[in-house]
This record gives C-alpha cells, structure tokens and sequence, in this order.
C-alpha cells in the first residue's frame, strides 16, 4: 500500500510503502487490537474537524471498521518522520478533496484527502479531484536548490 506525503524539510513530495516499522508502537494501529496493519491503513479516517483535538482513536462506525484518528496521532507521525502533511484517498469527499486545518484556519493542513472518482457509484452527487504539487526552487545559502 502506498501514501503519499509532503516532506516539510525537503520541499518535495515522495511515495513511500508505510508498514509498522514506519509507526511507533503509539501510532495508527497500536491502539487498536484484532484490526490488521493493512486493514486500518486503507479504512482508517480522519475524524471530523470538530473532534480533532479531543479524540485520539474512536471506532470507525462509517465503515464498520478500523478507527477514526484525531491531530494527536496525526502529529505524532508527522514530526516523528518530518513531513508536513499526510495525503490521502479511499475517502468520498463532497467536493472531492477536504483539507483537514487541526491546527487552525491559517495553518497547513494536517490531513488532505483528495476522492477523485466524480458522483462515485451514481449515488454520492460528489465532485472528484486531484492534487497538483509543484515543487518550487528555492535559494540556500547564495545558490538555486531544489
């Protein structure tokens, strides 16, 4: 399985193949007992915007299973491996895309989910999205990096 994340330090985007030894025994799926890895990596959610900051994991009554993870494991994982955001799919968004702003309205989002499938199975009347990242040179110490 792979997730898509944005490495804050080095300004680019990178797909890495996530398995336990990239989540601390505190992470996503520790919390949670007779649940696989790959079961909460693909079904896991995050919470609503309004619940965030006080839930940590709660069942994932949506989908009957997994769980629904709140900013402290989202954080937790973003600083552990340096990456600004977790980007995300599996997921109908209304608009095909949610920003999930934890942090407040001004900040990076913590969360994106990006449902690129319009009007998924001819009943949801959502919009479908994609994301676009563009990776900006930058000046460092007197020389062009990227």
């Amino acid at each position: 399985m792979e997730a898509s994340l944005l490495n804050s330090k080095k300004l680019k985007t990178s797909t890495v193949l996530i398995d336990s030894q990239n989540l601390d025994s505190k992470g996503f799926y520790g919390k949670i007992q007779n649940i696989s890895f790959n079961s909460d990596l693909l079904w896991a959610d995050p919470t609503d915007d309004k619940d965030a900051n006080r839930v940590v994991f709660v069942d994932n009554r949506d989908r009957d299973c997994s769980v629904k993870f709140g900013l402290k494991p989202a954080k937790s994982l973003l600083q552990k491996n340096h990456y600004l955001s977790v980007i995300r799919a599996h997921q109908v968004q209304p608009d095909g895309y949610k920003m999930h702003k934890w942090g407040g309205a001004q900040a990076f989002p913590s969360v994106i989910t990006i449902f690129s499938a319009p009007n998924y199975c001819g009943t949801y009347n959502n919009k479908g999205a994609v994301i676009v990242i563009e990776v900006i040179s930058y000046l460092v110490t007197g020389r062009m990096r990227k």
